[in-house]
């Protein structure tokens, strides 16, 4: 079974009038769930395939398929039970092996899931989903010549699939690989036309061969939102400077909460000595702030109680697409359904950022103007191990960023391990290497807010400590 949407608008939970099904009614109302888990009425269908299970405890496929629920709802460590139980039932189930994996995966178990794949393989070698699934679990290990196999595997038995198209070009991109990974693009943007992941990796491969036209040429026809950005970023490396300030001036009525470019026109301006016509955040280093012993509350120190919690949650290492380099990084929202001392934590940062907002208030850009008092705040956790580090980068989705560090490692030189805030991306070419930047020597408890628009960075460390910390965006509550 595919993956149904989600229904927003689930009645209330029924509850049986007739208590256990007859023996004749189990196929009827199995089958019935089935329908209901297909259209997206998850909780409905949740309790039928109990009701199935209350009249036959060895269902195997009403129990496989409870898992499957469990793993859409994001309870995955039920998810694995119920679907192992399923599996210890009726062995031969290759989609209850599928999906055994999918848990796996979200839990981190990479190597677990790539044997669960397998063994749906084993049961249904056409299986083409299973080998898609296993080509991104080999991928997240970092074996990708492996994975390569998998998607073209996957690619021969569900040719009109466009994303195992759009994800063996991008394995090999990462294989150095880049004519294998534009002729990848080029089928899955056959398939589907409008496929804006695949349109913006295909220019981005193309400015990375020095193709700049043809890179311009993709970005130009792209409705993603990030094709304008790529656009000035060729304008910028062809030397078309005027070219570039006007295309931002004329299109800002769309571009103007675009943080992507904000950025470069920020940098751009800077390198160039012209005015920056873009009104988010001129000066964004002026507004960055440091809060030193933020852990300290009126109950003593949480800092270690949140570093603990930190430790038992699912990271993935280096995940793909990703700056995070050896080190972990959680995949979900940690804030969506916090506990604990991440609770803890969400009162102390949104309190805070009420403060920095207030400090700030009256100042006229767009990142003040429009600040979103009442947004979403959506964090991750970073695990960095000895020569861990970011690369620059910004947050384009967010609108204030953050770091609140929960752990940092003593180290000999005082610049490992800090951070550096900037202007320049590392995919800009540099025309002037005075560019604004600036570094800062965290301690643990230390929480810096600055604009999401602003440049960011890791300096690699060497101690056999850990460095932990709470990275977050605070965004409007739409864009979430």
């Amino acid at each position: 079974m595919s993956d149904p949407n989600h229904n927003q608008n689930r009645a209330p939970m029924a509850t049986s009038e007739k208590g256990p099904l007859a023996e004749s009614e189990v196929e009827e109302v199995l089958k019935r769930a089935v329908e209901l888990h297909k259209a997206g009425q998850l909780r409905e269908a949740e309790q039928l395939y109990n009701n199935v299970i209350a009249r036959e405890p060895r269902q195997a496929t009403a129990i496989h398929l409870l898992g499957l629920i469990a793993h859409q709802t994001g309870h995955n460590e039920s998810a694995v039970d119920l679907i192992s139980k399923a599996l210890s039932i009726t062995p031969e189930m290759a989609a209850a092996e599928n999906n055994l994996g999918l848990s796996l995966r979200d839990l981190g178990r990479l190597e677990e899931a790539c044997q669960s794949y397998q063994r749906a393989i084993i049961l249904s070698p056409d299986y083409g989903t299973a080998h898609y699934n296993k080509g991104i679990a080999l991928s997240e290990l970092g074996c990708l010549e492996e994975a390569v196999i998998s998607y073209q595997t996957a690619a021969r038995l569900e040719p009109n699939n466009a994303d195992t198209h759009l994800n063996l070009g991008n394995t090999y991109r990462e294989l150095k690989k880049p004519e294998d990974a534009v002729r990848s693009y080029q089928s899955a943007l056959a398939i589907q036309p409008n496929n804006e992941v695949a349109q913006i990796n295909l220019g981005m491969l193309f400015q990375e061969m020095g193709q700049l036209k043809r890179a311009l040429s993709v970005f130009e026809t792209s409705s993603a939102k990030l094709a304008f950005y790529h656009r000035l970023r060729c304008l910028i490396a062809c030397g078309e400077y005027d070219l570039f300030f006007e295309l931002i001036e004329s299109n800002m009525e769309t571009c103007r909460t675009d943080l992507a470019t904000a950025a470069i026109s920020t940098f751009f301006s800077h390198q160039l000595g012209r005015a920056n016509p873009h009104p988010f955040c001129k000066n964004p280093l002026d507004f960055v702030r440091v809060y030193e012993n933020l852990g300290e509350v009126r109950d003593g120190n949480i800092v270690p109680d949140m570093s603990a919690y930190a430790q038992t949650l699912n990271a993935v290492w280096e995940p793909l697409g990703k700056t995070t380099k050896s080190g972990f990084q959680t995949r979900d929202n940690i804030f969506e359904k916090p506990d604990g001392p991440m609770e803890s934590l969400q009162r102390i940062l949104r309190r805070k950022i009420a403060e920095y907002h207030d400090e700030f208030q009256g100042e006229e850009c767009d990142f003040i103007a429009q600040f979103p008092k009442d947004g979403v705040l959506n964090g991750w956790v970073v695990r960095l191990v000895a020569g861990g580090h970011q690369t620059e980068h910004i947050h384009a989705d967010g609108w204030l960023s953050g770091v609140f560090y929960l752990q940092v490692p003593q180290v000999v030189d005082r610049e490992e391990g800090s951070i550096e805030l900037g202007y320049c991306g590392h995919e800009y070419p540099v025309l002037d290497e005075t560019y604004p930047k600036r570094r800062y020597y965290p301690e643990a408890g230390t929480l810096i807010l600055f604009p999401s628009s602003l440049f960011h960075a890791t300096i690699p460390f060497h101690s056999q400590e850990e460095r932990v910390s709470v990275a977050f965006d605070f965004l409007p509550s739409q864009a979430h």
